[in-house]
């Protein structure tokens, strides 16, 4: 009888083993899915990241393009406005010269 008790205890004690194994595979898996996890919330980080130095440089492009038609504008502003200038002392110039 109290062979059959310990053979009985043992069997319970194999059986708590187990499943404490089996608890622990299971923790174990569920840090691998963490893990994971993490790994993806990490790329997504790095792909908004790199969103946004992509529209910053999209900016740049803007301001930088920008600014080079206002130059461009302004140069051909002034060039006109000279021109206009030049033009009118000429006509100014050649009607007092024939006025002489």
């Amino acid at each position: 009888m109290l062979l059959l008790l310990l053979l009985l205890l043992l069997l319970l004690l194999l059986l708590l083993l187990l499943l404490l194994l089996l608890l622990l595979l299971l923790l174990l898996l569920l840090l691998l899915l963490l893990q994971l996890l993490l790994l993806l919330l990490l790329l997504l980080l790095l792909l908004l990241l790199l969103l946004l130095l992509l529209l910053l440089l999209l900016l740049l492009l803007l301001v930088t393009t920008t600014a080079i038609t206002t130059t461009i504008t302004t140069s051909t502003t002034t060039t006109i406005t000279t021109t206009t200038t030049n033009t009118t002392d000429t006509t100014t110039t050649t009607k007092l010269l024939l006025q002489q």
